[in-house]
């Protein structure tokens, strides 16, 4: 494997490896205009074009389609705190630059490109729904391809145990999308008594990061438990072990990672009914709760029974398994235009 800067897709290296190249993968289509061109110029009209979607590169598209992926409160959180004005101010002169070309060219070397793609792959089959929805020129068909394994990322770690204990994992980044501030007021009414809610903040927004952390303390005390440095893999395992129950707040989709190794490990988790996690896992028959801010001590703490247990880790085997990542990546080098 070799990593390549911005300046790739114009250079003549690029040009060279498409010469010996049998399709092209985009690991996220977060490309420049510039590299759109250069792009839509330089691949040969036969060779196959896979976009493997990482949520950030297309739920923009979304989201200008009528998408909402915030709740009231957090939306509320955002604009007093001022988490997005650094980006808008430092962005301002460039946007402004920009404004005539976006109205014009970009629109057009866009729909160009979407329409050049072949086949698109994501985490969740409704994500590829709603944006051939959105995108009247998306004529890609759906393809699985995995970037993670049951055994090399989601049990990852000597001697996991099943998750047991009464603990409680909330989200799985400083990004607003994870909702916390609505879950943590929600529980912050239930009285925990001496339950721990783990919050991974390592990685996202920094200022949002300081603001949940602030959040957590004043509505869940001692009881909030931030991750704000990063963990090795088998170590954060290791350390959410004690959390039975995982709660994810997101609209859209997003910690598909942490969810799906929380179902591996015997855990009950609650997701919103709006996450297209959630349709697509309870449609293979995954066991899951749904999350809503008027959520009950009684709810939160009725136990799994050992089929839907079963069942859980059995559909997450089977569709998380390292040999089906293999056989996915088989049925890539089998593709024709």
């Amino acid at each position: 494997m070799e990593v390549v800067g911005n300046e790739y897709y114009g250079s003549e290296k690029f040009k060279s490896d498409l010469q010996v190249a049998d399709c092209v993968i985009f690991h996220s289509m977060n490309l420049s205009n510039w590299q759109k061109l250069q792009v839509l110029s330089r691949i040969p009209v036969k060779m196959p074009i896979i976009w493997r979607g990482w949520g950030f590169d297309y739920y923009g598209i979304l989201q200008a389609n009528g998408l909402r992926l915030l709740l009231p409160e957090t939306s509320l959180l955002i604009k007093r705190s001022s988490i997005l004005e650094r980006f808008f101010v430092r962005q301002l002169p460039r946007k402004l630059l920009n404004a005539i070309f976006l109205k014009t060219a970009a629109p057009v070397i866009a729909n160009k490109l979407i329409a050049r793609i072949d086949y698109f792959s994501c985490c969740v089959p409704g994500d590829y729904d709603a944006l051939k929805r959105a995108l009247p020129n998306f004529k890609a068909q759906f393809l699985p391809l995995n970037y993670y394994s049951v055994e090399d990322i989601f049990l990852k770690g000597d001697g996991l145990q099943d998750l047991t204990g009464e603990d409680i994992l909330l989200g799985n980044s400083a990004t607003p999308a994870n909702n916390h501030i609505e879950v943590m007021r929600a529980l912050g009414k239930l009285g925990l008594q001496g339950r721990k809610v783990i919050v991974p903040l390592s990685y996202g927004n920094m200022k949002y990061q300081e603001r949940i952390i602030q959040a957590g303390k004043d509505l869940l005390g001692e009881s909030f438990i931030p991750l704000a440095d990063y963990m090795p893999l088998p170590e954060y395992n290791r350390f959410v072990s004690s959390c039975g129950i995982l709660i994810m707040n997101h609209i859209r989709q997003q910690a598909m990672g942490n969810i799906s190794a929380a179902l591996l490990r015997g855990g009950k988790v609650f997701l919103r009914t709006e996450n297209p996690i959630y349709g697509y896992y309870t449609r293979l028959g995954v066991k899951l709760f749904p999350f809503s801010d008027n959520i009950t001590i009684a709810s939160l703490d009725a136990p799994l029974n050992r089929e839907d247990i079963r069942t859980n880790k059995a559909i997450m085997s089977k569709i998380w398994s390292r040999s089906q990542g293999i056989e996915n990546v088989k049925a890539i080098m089998r593709l024709e235009k």
